[in-house]
């Protein structure tokens, strides 16, 4: 009797082991699980906010410095090679229109709607057109995909 006992006795022992070590293994995948997606949707959202704050700064900047959107003034880049304020200003100025639009399409995976729906960049890429065009570290600096979409919409 003593042996059957003493068998008995390291069953449940054995079974509440491994129940505990299962239960164990489940809630770490699925606490994991729950912060791996907390952090995306975390990452998403301060990114989202960063590109708000991007776009604050450029309505700034054109409000600061209105040739940088006159049209008048973006049809004469390249016909000229000032080195003035004023033209290193607005070269500075479409190097940062242009990486918004890049973190844009990005944050959008590429999704002219999704892009459209945080900013309206086919009136940006016409009037900078010019300056897309006449800057040839563009072919390097941003991604070919990109630059399809760029020339999607000047077409």
């Amino acid at each position: 009797m003593m042996l059957l006992t003493a068998n008995a006795s390291k069953m449940p022992l054995s079974i509440d082991v491994i129940t505990t070590s299962v239960a164990t293994i489940i809630s770490t995948v699925v606490s994991s699980f729950v912060a791996f997606i907390a952090a995306k949707i975390t990452l998403k959202y301060q990114e989202r906010q960063n590109l708000n704050d991007l776009i604050t700064k450029i309505i700034e900047m054109s409000l600061t410095y209105p040739y940088l959107e006159d049209d008048d003034y973006c049809l004469q880049w390249g016909c000229t090679q000032n080195k003035d304020e004023n033209s290193m200003r607005y070269d500075n100025y479409c190097c940062i229109v242009f990486n918004l639009i890049e973190r844009l399409w990005k944050h959008c995976n590429g999704n002219k709607k999704k892009i459209d729906e945080l900013l309206y960049v086919d009136e940006m890429v016409k009037r900078h057109l010019r300056w897309w065009r006449s800057e040839y570290n563009n072919l390097d600096g941003y991604d070919k995909r990109f630059q399809k979409y760029i020339n999607s919409l000047i077409r």
